[in-house]
């Protein structure tokens, strides 16, 4: 019998013209805060003071630096407060600094129980958030890996199954 997914779940956008966490409606020269995916106010500020743009939420989108623009899709995908989050790359465009704050991040998020699914090239960064690692290939799973029960290095195992895939790929 299959399994199916049956909580909620979301993903992370990559581009987007503008902050869909917040739009300014302007009421006679009053700005007034509109949150676009949450009805909770408190929610959506939560989720802005997590993902580290308190200062800049207001700022055009077109203005925010790579790594902000990381930040701001997180929070995207957060919103909602999904059971399952996937996401792509989203270390892109983040400082060493960066980096470390949104492994912390994912590891309370992993704390609390939440699934999340990351398509990354940073084996480091992953083998210090994920329990389960599975390396693809053309659409394929083609290894996967169990990080606390593995002593190899990660980067000698995507060596090795890299070289495995196209020696019966291309040798055969």
């Amino acid at each position: 019998m299959s399994q199916c997914w049956k909580g909620k779940f979301s993903y992370q956008l990559v581009e987007f013209p503008f902050n869909p966490l917040i739009i300014l409606i302007n009421n006679n020269n009053n700005s007034e805060i509109t949150p676009i995916y949450s009805e909770n106010q408190r929610a959506l500020q939560n989720t802005i003071e997590f993902i580290g743009l308190e200062k800049d939420i207001f700022k055009k989108v077109s203005t925010y630096s790579l790594g902000m623009k990381s930040r701001l899709s997180l929070g995207i995908a957060l919103i909602n407060n999904p059971d399952l989050i996937i996401l792509d790359e989203p270390t892109n465009g983040l400082d060493p600094k960066g980096i470390i704050e949104l492994r912390n991040k994912l590891l309370s998020l992993k704390k609390n129980r939440k699934a999340i699914i990351i398509s990354s090239h940073l084996l480091s960064e992953i083998e210090k958030i994920c329990d389960e690692i599975y390396f693809v290939k053309d659409g394929m799973i083609i290894e996967k890996v169990i990080v606390k029960s593995q002593k190899d290095n990660l980067e000698d195992i995507y060596n090795r199954v890299e070289k495995e895939y196209y020696e019966e790929k291309y040798l055969c």
